[in-house]
Formats: structure tokens, sequence, C-alpha cells
């Protein structure tokens, strides 16, 4: 397997980890954001959450590698992409945006698709 491919499907796997996670927890929002230390992830759920750092840069540019495609931000600033969490399907709606110069995207799960 090459390396790209090995990657990618860590990316694949570890975004599927963060939005089964915040599935879990109840939250409605994950915030991706670049930070000095990392990238910070929040779940967050009616104004409150909690978070995590991410300190492995190249799962970090995979990562958003995949938001992006899936998404369909190579052009637009908003997407959405379907995402199976726990055996559901969900919509999941993405924003892109730029804070102190740095690309975060925002991922705010919508209803379960039937």
């Amino acid at each position: 397997m090459s390396d790209k491919r090995h990657d990618d499907e860590r990316a694949a796997a570890y975004l599927n980890e963060l939005l089964d996670q915040a599935a879990r927890a109840g939250a409605d929002t994950i915030e991706l954001e670049r930070v000095p230390e990392g990238l910070e992830i929040c779940f967050l759920r009616a104004g409150s959450g909690s978070g995590t750092i991410l300190k492995d840069s190249e799962l970090e540019d995979r990562l958003f590698e995949l938001i992006v495609r899936r998404a369909g931000l190579e052009n637009r600033a908003e997407g959405t992409m379907d995402w199976n969490i726990g055996g559901r399907d969900y919509a999941i709606r993405v924003e892109e945006y730029e804070s102190f110069d740095e690309t975060c995207f925002r991922l705010k799960l919508g209803k379960m698709r039937a």
C-alpha cells in the first residue's frame, strides 16, 4: 500500500472516530482550529463543550484534505458531506473559515438520513 493511500485511510479512520465520539456525546458541532500546540478539536453542544489537541501535523493535513474533498469545498466555503456514524447516515454541514490566517472547519451534524 502506498504511503499516501495509507495516510488517506488513516485520516478517514480518524474523522470517523471524531464523528462517532461527537454523536455519542450528543455534540451538534465539531470545530477544528489550528493553534500553536497543534490542531484543536472541540466538541460543542448547546454552546459548551470539550476538546482535545491533535499533535500529528501529517494527519492534520490529510484530515483537512479529506474534509475539503468530501464536502466539495475546492471552490467554496460551505458544503455538505454524508457520513455513516454508528450504522446511521448523517448529513454533515461543513463550513471553512479563517482564524488568525489559518484554515479552520466547523462540522455541524445534521439529521440522520432515512
